[in-house]
């Protein structure tokens, strides 16, 4: 792939994303001429995240087309070779239009790291992609996209970045709050407590507004105070130090979504075990009994035998395939 992309202008476009648009970003920067990144969604404020979670990006459309209109006049015409978008959300038709018509010999790749169930206005999009790829399977079939699952990258590579600490921590979740997210923790935490296995939880909110529409949703099913969850989302090395000293990482995808979650991936290039909801991942390459303990989300049990068992690292070739290298290699070359 190097030597493929070393005479290759890139232009990058994806939602921040606790810095693995910043990794991408390096990686495409070492093995091309240039790499240019943007925010897909126009670098936006707390207030303008809010309305892009809330589909209300018409209340922004005037600033995102000027945020577009001006990264197009920009660069000149064929200034690049490849332009690659991760998860658009607020980008027009008509504005994709504009900067096709200028980088006209480009190839434009599109990757979707969400259900497009929740994502219906991308849907639109797909048609004006050169190469389109999904990390959801069912989204490949309806969509006719190409099915490629998510990346861990090099700070979660164990066998770049060994771990210094031990185990301290058997049941560790970092993590947004969504859906029915919280009601699962609160029932896995109650189980774990019950056997005197030490938990970790660091729940996570983008804003306090968001908090209180999803108290506002739950009230009367169950208790959500704000002392419960963080407001300020951690850093990759420390999240990556905080699941070093877990024995087991729970994963709890979202109930509209099949494909597999960056946690899972990540847990995948860290050699942890996971406890997760998604059924789906019994279909995967990867996939062992040993490492992988799946519960039913209407029906939580924790299995104890799984927390003490070693992590079985016997098939390296397969979890090399899901590397931030070969993910990049396969997403402009396949």
């Amino acid at each position: 792939m190097i030597t493929r992309l070393k005479n290759s202008r890139i232009l990058f476009f994806s939602p921040v994303f606790f810095g693995y648009e910043k990794a991408i970003e390096t990686k495409l920067s070492l093995i091309s001429k240039e790499c240019v990144f943007f925010d897909e969604r126009a670098n936006p404020s707390t207030l303008d995240k809010i309305l892009i979670r809330l589909s209300l990006n018409f209340l922004i459309k005037k600033r995102i087309t000027k945020y577009y209109q001006e990264i197009i006049d920009l660069y000149g015409e064929n200034y690049f070779d490849y332009v690659i978008f991760f998860n658009p959300e607020t980008i027009s038709d008509k504005l994709l239009l504009k900067l096709k018509k200028k980088q006209n010999k480009a190839k434009f790749i599109l990757y979707i790291w969400d259900s497009l169930k929740n994502k219906p206005r991308t849907k639109e999009l797909i048609s004006y992609f050169d190469s389109s790829l999904t990390f959801n399977r069912e989204d490949s079939t309806t969509y006719n996209m190409r099915f490629r699952p998510l990346f861990f990258i090099d700070e979660y590579n164990a066998d770049l970045k060994p771990k210094q600490s031990k185990n301290d921590i058997d049941l560790c979740f970092i993590g947004t709050i969504h859906s029915d997210r919280y009601f699962i923790l609160r029932e896995i935490e109650k189980q774990a407590q019950k056997n005197k296995l030490k938990v970790f939880y660091y729940l996570y909110f983008p804003s306090i507004v968001l908090f209180y529409k999803y108290k506002l949703e739950n009230l009367g099913k169950l208790e959500v105070k704000k002392k419960n969850f963080k407001f300020q989302a951690l850093k990759s090395d420390e999240i990556r130090a905080i699941m070093d000293k877990s024995n087991v990482i729970v994963d709890i995808q979202h109930p509209n979504q099949t494909g597999l979650t960056m946690r899972t991936i990540e847990m995948l290039g860290l050699k942890k075990k996971i406890i997760t909801t998604n059924q789906d991942i019994i279909n995967y390459d990867f996939y062992n009994a040993n490492n992988v303990s799946i519960i039913d989300r209407k029906d939580i049990k924790i299995d104890l035998d799984f927390m003490t068992t070693a992590y079985d690292d016997s098939n390296n070739k397969i979890r090399n395939k899901y590397s931030i290298d070969q993910f990049l290699e396969y997403l402009i070359f396949s």
